[in-house]
């Protein structure tokens, strides 16, 4: 539309906009005999070069007549059938039909008249849920996230891998890499994929977090302890004059079977590598998306190579690749090359480690060793004494998890745990010794020194509560009234308080029954005349007279026991016979 047209039209709306009532189709008509058009071809002229105003709201506008209590049930009927991927089960129309059918809402209108219900429609019901902010949309929206920071270069490396389906190696009868089928990597057909499973090809990428530097590593098969320690030890080592290498301060990956193995906590436990475990996948969304980047950029010119014929020639290609992608793509957050960014890191927080490939093996497969503390405050690994003093929490007779350092030869590390359950790295160095007679260089001499450790935090709490039973309030006063042998605790504590205030309830008296029983027979052993007289005759010596023996024996017709020559004797001594009555001849 021309210039002129467009004044001339605003002439227009103008003149019709001012013109009294029943005016304006006069205005009209005239304006399509000048321009020779039509009476709707002018409307629409009109439409684009005038601003209408604005359209008045609604005074009912935002008002429902469902209520927040049947919105809300309905919201919580539906999302009962929405599945954990997402897959919603059944239409919102059939919930809200359900729901009605059974009596639990009526969602409509009712006519004060003729107490007639209207149902709501079911797009004045999902408005309504919406008003309210309980609609299932609403409500399954991702949740707000808190964007995760690295202090530097190196401080975080994210770890993943993915089974590389797109492609696999020659198997000797081909000519070139060949590409996988739809069929061959359907994961419901499991019989075509493991005609394939050896020749898969396994992706492994470490991406640091600060920086966004990726390193690539393919491994035969799936994932595996061996492979994922393979691809920290590629990592961490130099590779010529390309940045991004060293050792990082965190890990972070999913918890996948091969991350949390003990082989490859070994191994970071020796590095001093800390391991986060990823509760959700957006946290490692960077190595996530690396994936694609990778796919994209290398993989997708794979069966165009007629060079690939092993994995170790897939690692090459996919190096030159890596070294190529971080030292020229762009990254759109800090707006450098990845590696010149990873060359801002500092020298404090570039850690190495001149230990070999065999070396770095070898200690992910010792596991850290349990040591006891001694009272030199110092620990017994691998034939060297360990300084354990400075570890924050150490105990004479406790255990600590000591594991070898990958920094130095003279030193180790103890492995603690955090309150979040996170390992917590304490390098220990040896405890130095005299050179001729073995002892310690800091031990106090005899006679010319004298030096203690700081306490314990055993021997701090051991202080506290003894000032406690004590009621002192310094270790001088505990010490003088333990001396002084002062009751604990004030003799506020009555060991016997809950059995002396015990109250017995009133026992009701049991029902008995006595039980007949006959009294033990005691035969007593019974000596004859000539045992009797032996027995006398042991007891009374120079004093028996043989004339005693025909008393006894009148006496004692059947046997004497030893209880009846008793009172012979008595008898005797009283200077009556052996019966009691008469004086015996021979006394």
């Amino acid at each position: 539309m021309s210039a002129a047209m467009t004044e001339r039209l605003s002439a227009v709306a103008l003149a019709a906009n001012n013109a009294d009532h029943g005016e304006r189709g006069n205005i009209y008509q005239a304006a399509c005999a000048e321009l020779g058009i039509s009476l709707q071809t002018l409307y629409r002229k009109l439409e684009k070069i005038t601003v209408k105003p604005a359209r008045k709201r609604r005074s009912d506008a935002g008002a429902t007549e469902l209520s927040r209590d049947e919105a809300e049930l309905i919201s919580a009927y539906y999302l009962e059938h929405i599945r954990k991927n997402g897959k919603r089960t059944k239409p919102m129309s059939m919930a809200i039909q359900e729901l009605r059918v059974n009596g639990k809402i009526i969602a409509g209108t009712v006519d004060t008249s003729t107490g007639e219900i209207k149902p709501l429609s079911d797009s004045a019901i999902q408005r309504a849920l919406r008003n309210y902010g309980v609609h299932p949309d609403q409500l399954l929206a991702p949740e707000p996230v808190t964007p995760l920071i690295s202090k530097h270069p190196n401080w975080c490396w994210q770890i993943d891998a993915s089974l590389c389906v797109l492609y696999k190696l020659p198997d000797g009868s081909g000519t070139r890499i060949e590409e996988v089928g739809t069929t061959e990597r359907y994961k419901n057909k499991l019989s075509h994929f493991a005609k394939i499973e050896h020749r898969l090809v396994q992706r492994y990428l470490i991406t640091d977090h600060a920086s966004c530097a990726v390193f690539v590593y393919y491994a035969f098969g799936g994932e595996s302890t061996e492979s994922l320690c393979m691809l920290l030890i590629l990592a961490i080592q130099q590779r010529g004059q390309y940045p991004f290498y060293g050792l990082p301060v965190i890990i972070m990956l999913d918890r996948g079977s091969a991350n949390r193995s003990a082989t490859f906590r070994n191994l970071c436990k020796a590095l001093g590598i800390k391991l986060e475990f990823a509760q959700r996948a957006r946290a490692k969304g960077q190595v996530e998306k690396m994936h694609d980047v990778t796919e994209l950029g290398l993989e997708s010119g794979l069966k165009m190579a007629v060079d690939i014929r092993s994995v170790e020639q897939l690692n090459l290609l996919g190096q030159r690749w890596m070294h190529w992608f971080n030292g020229s793509k762009i990254h759109s957050r800090h707006g450098k090359t990845r590696y010149a960014a990873w060359q801002m890191i500092k020298p404090d927080q570039l850690m190495t480690t001149d230990l070999t490939t065999e070396q770095l093996l070898l200690l992910a497969r010792e596991e850290p060793k349990a040591c006891k503390v001694t009272p030199y405050l110092t620990v017994d690994f691998k034939g060297e004494n360990y300084d354990v003093s400075k570890v924050p929490g150490v105990m004479v007779g406790e255990k600590l998890h000591v594991c070898r350092c990958a920094f130095s030869a003279d030193m180790a590390q103890a492995v603690l745990v955090d309150a979040d359950g996170r390992d917590v790295f304490h390098q220990l160095p040896v405890k130095a010794k005299d050179a001729d007679w073995g002892w310690y260089t800091d031990g106090a001499i005899i006679g010319e020194t004298h030096s203690r450790h700081a306490d314990t935090p055993a021997q701090t709490t051991r202080k506290a509560l003894e000032r406690l039973a004590m009621n002192a309030s310094t270790d001088a006063e505990a010490a003088a009234n333990r001396k002084a042998k002062v009751a604990p605790f004030g003799g506020s504590i009555d060991p016997y308080k809950e059995m002396n205030e015990y109250n017995h309830p009133a026992y009701f008296p049991n029902r008995e029954t006595k039980r007949e029983l006959s009294a033990p027979t005691v035969e007593r052993l019974r000596l004859n005349a000539v045992q009797a007289g032996k027995w006398l005759l042991g007891r009374l010596g120079s004093e028996y007279r043989p004339e005693l023996l025909a008393d006894v024996r009148a006496l004692f017709p059947e046997g004497a026991t030893e209880e009846d020559l008793e009172q012979v004797l008595v008898d005797l001594a009283a200077g009556r016979s052996a019966g009691g009555k008469a004086k015996l001849k021979a006394v």
